[in-house]
């Protein structure tokens, strides 16, 4: 399902195409809610099945993903579209329930551009929008350099 606002005074600089992986229907739904009332376009998958499905149709320049899934977990598919030249620019934000290490990266997240603990807090999601909206070249890589950006 995909969805889009742009109300006035928006807080990015610039609109986002965003697709939520999140097995529970009302996290997913919430935070891509919370992502449409400052503008940006979203969309939410169920599962990591259709959110591999929906990053070839939508076509997100983000991708926030679950760490815990059933089936196909985040870190399986983080990898696959890491693995797959055609996104390498997509970035990939993991949503888990465990806290990250300081700097809000994780040990085994290096897939990742961003990791964010749950319930992830609006103000620090979106101040990163804003951030790779002012500087696009943080989200860039480089064959072969999984290096990421540090968490707001």
């Amino acid at each position: 399902m995909e969805r889009s606002t742009t109300p006035e005074g928006s807080a990015s600089a610039r609109p986002w195409r965003v697709l939520v992986a999140d097995d529970n229907q009302d996290a997913g739904e919430s935070l891509a809610l919370l992502l449409q009332l400052h503008g940006h376009t979203t969309a939410w998958a169920c599962d990591g099945v259709q959110a591999l499905a929906m990053v070839e149709s939508f076509k997100p320049e983000m991708l926030m993903l679950d760490i815990g899934m059933p089936g196909l977990d985040g870190h399986q598919v983080a990898r696959r579209l890491r693995a797959d030249p055609r996104h390498r620019d997509l970035i990939l934000v993991a949503l888990t329930g465990w806290a990250p290490e300081a700097g809000g990266r994780s040990p085994t997240s290096a897939d990742f551009d961003l990791h964010l603990t749950k319930p992830a807090r609006p103000e620090a999601l979106l101040a990163y929008l804003e951030r790779m909206s002012a500087e696009p070249a943080l989200h860039e890589r480089s064959a072969g350099n999984a290096a990421c950006p540090t968490a707001v």
